[in-house]
């Protein structure tokens, strides 16, 4: 592959997955980081890779080099004020609105990194099951699931408060 065909590659999915990194991660440097990570990775083994499967190659290879830099730092997953305000869908922050955004902030962060990581990519990446059940590993069936759980998880967490 040559250096034009590469940053092609780069071009297309680089934002997507900067993006989603810094999402999960909540801090941009970490998330540059670790996307500079993923696509010399990516380079070393592109022969490798089936061109159809590069976006679920690349996000699952993402999501790896993060959960792999959270445990290295002992952190917890966490999200981004801007990835909060996107969920409760706010326009302006009244004092409701910010008392909900807490708590969503602290729903999301009791999820495992699985359930944060469906919940990504099927509403902030828009991908179908049948994409994330190849960018994760699993069947459709097992992301279904998966999304379930992790919504009643939110919805469990969320009673007190009305849509």
């Amino acid at each position: 592959m040559d250096k034009k065909e590469f940053q092609a590659i780069i071009d297309e999915y680089g934002q997507q997955l900067y993006g989603y990194l810094v999402r999960f991660l909540a801090n941009r440097d970490d998330a540059e980081d670790i996307l500079h990570d993923v696509f010399i990775s990516f380079y070393e083994r592109i022969d490798r890779v089936d061109p159809d499967k590069y976006s679920s190659y690349l996000y699952r290879s993402a999501h790896n080099h993060a959960i792999n830099f959270q445990k290295k730092r002992g952190r917890h997953v966490g999200l981004s004020e801007s990835h909060i305000s996107t969920l409760a869908s706010d326009d302006e922050s009244t004092g409701e609105e910010e008392e909900k955004n807490e708590e969503i902030r602290n729903a999301l962060q009791e999820l495992k990194p699985k359930e944060m990581m469906v919940i990504e990519l099927k509403y902030f990446q828009n991908k179908s099951y049948d994409e994330i059940a190849e960018i994760m590993g699993n069947t459709s069936r097992a992301v279904d699931s998966l999304l379930v759980r992790a919504k009643k998880k939110l919805r469990k967490k969320m009673q007190g408060f009305e849509s």
